[in-house]
C-alpha cells in the first residue's frame, strides 16, 4: 500500500504504538491504561496467539496520510459442529479514529472481516450501530445471547457501584454499604439469596489448568461448541485476567465424583458487582452451577 492511497491492510506489529493509541482513545479515555501497557497485550493477544493463522488476521484502515485511523480484531477460535472442526473467528475491539469525520470506516473493516476464508464469523459485545452493520451485511444477532442480565442481591452494595463507576466515593459508599443492605434485608427481602446447591455435586475453585485440562468435556453434548486445546486456553484465560480496575478473575467448578460437570467465569472486586464472563455446562447443570455462583456472596 502506498502513502496517499490509504486503504485496508492486514494488522502488523509496525502498526501497535498506534492500535494502542487508537484504543487508548476509545476505551480508556480516562488515562486509566497508558498505551505503552497496551502494546505488549495487543501484540500477544492478536499477533502471537496459539490458534493464530496468517489468512485470518486482525485489520487496520490506514487513512491517505499513513496513519492508522481504524482497527478491527480477529481472534481464530477452535469449534466444532457436530464433532467436526470448523475455522471459527471472532471479531473484536472494532475502534474508529474521530468516526465523525471516518464514518465508512467501520462498515469497511466489518465487511473485510466478513469476507475472510473462516467458515464462522462471530462477534462479542456491540453497541447497537455495529450490530446494525452486522446485520446489513447478512450476519444475524443472537439476542437472547446478547442480553445483560442482573441479579440484585444486596441492593445498597448494586447501587453504590453503580453510582460510583469511577470509585471516586469508594470509601463512603463501601462503608455505609453492608449497614443498609442489612437495614433493607428487615425491610423487604428484595433478593432471596439462593443456599448453594446440596444435590452430591461439588463445588470448588479451580485454576487455569484444571479447567483447560478438562474443557472439552464440557462441550459435550452440544451440536456447536468449543474444541480447545489446553496450552492455547490457558493464555486466553491468562489475557481474561488482564485488567486494570481492581477486579480478580475467579474460574468455579462443579464436580459430579471426580468427573467435571461445570464451570462459571466470573469477575469480581470485593464489595462489588460480579460479572460473569461465561457458564458452561452438561446438559441438565445449568441451574445448580447458576444458584452456587449466586450463593457466593
Amino acid at each position: 500500500m502506498h502513502r496517499g492511497t490509504g486503504g485496508i491492510a492486514s494488522f502488523g506489529s509496525e502498526h501497535l504504538p498506534a492500535v494502542a493509541a487508537l484504543f487508548q482513545n476509545t476505551f480508556r479515555p480516562d488515562g486509566t491504561t497508558h498505551p505503552a501497557s497496551l502494546e505488549g497485550y495487543l501484540r500477544e493477544l492478536f499477533l502471537e496467539d496459539s490458534w493464530a493463522e496468517p489468512d485470518l488476521s486482525s485489520r487496520v484502515y490506514i487513512g491517505t496520510d499513513g496513519a492508522v485511523i481504524g482497527f478491527i480484531g480477529a481472534l481464530p477460535t477452535r469449534m466444532a459442529i457436530s464433532g467436526e472442526p470448523v475455522r471459527a473467528l471472532t471479531a473484536s475491539t472494532l475502534m474508529v479514529a474521530n468516526p465523525g469525520e471516518n464514518p465508512t470506516v467501520g462498515a469497511r473493516l466489518l465487511r473485510s472481516f466478513l469476507s475472510g476464508p473462516q467458515d464462522l464469523s462471530l462477534a462479542d459485545t456491540a453497541s447497537p450501530l455495529v450490530r446494525a452493520m452486522w446485520r446489513r451485511l447478512g450476519g444475524m444477532a443472537a439476542d437472547a445471547f446478547g442480553q445483560d442480565w442482573w441479579v440484585v442481591l444486596q441492593p445498597a452494595s448494586f447501587a453504590a457501584a453503580m453510582l460510583d463507576r469511577k470509585r471516586r466515593l469508594s470509601p463512603i459508599l463501601d462503608y455505609l454499604a453492608p449497614a443498609l443492605n442489612r437495614l433493607i434485608a428487615k425491610i423487604t427481602p428484595i433478593a432471596a439469596v439462593p443456599e448453594p446447591p446440596a444435590n452430591g455435586l461439588r463445588f470448588e475453585n479451580i485454576e487455569a489448568d484444571e479447567l483447560a485440562e478438562h474443557s472439552s468435556e464440557l462441550a459435550l453434548g452440544y451440536s456447536l461448541g468449543p474444541a480447545w486445546d489446553a496450552p492455547a486456553l490457558r493464555k486466553r484465560l491468562r489475557h481474561a485476567s488482564f485488567r486494570s480496575d481492581g477486579t480478580r478473575l475467579f474460574m468455579r467448578a462443579a464436580y459430579r465424583g471426580h468427573e467435571l460437570v461445570g464451570c462459571c467465569l466470573y469477575r469480581l472486586r470485593r464489595g462489588g458487582v460480579a460479572r460473569t464472563l461465561d457458564l458452561i455446562a452438561r446438559p441438565g447443570t445449568h441451574k445448580l452451577v447458576l444458584r452456587d455462583l449466586l450463593a457466593r456472596r
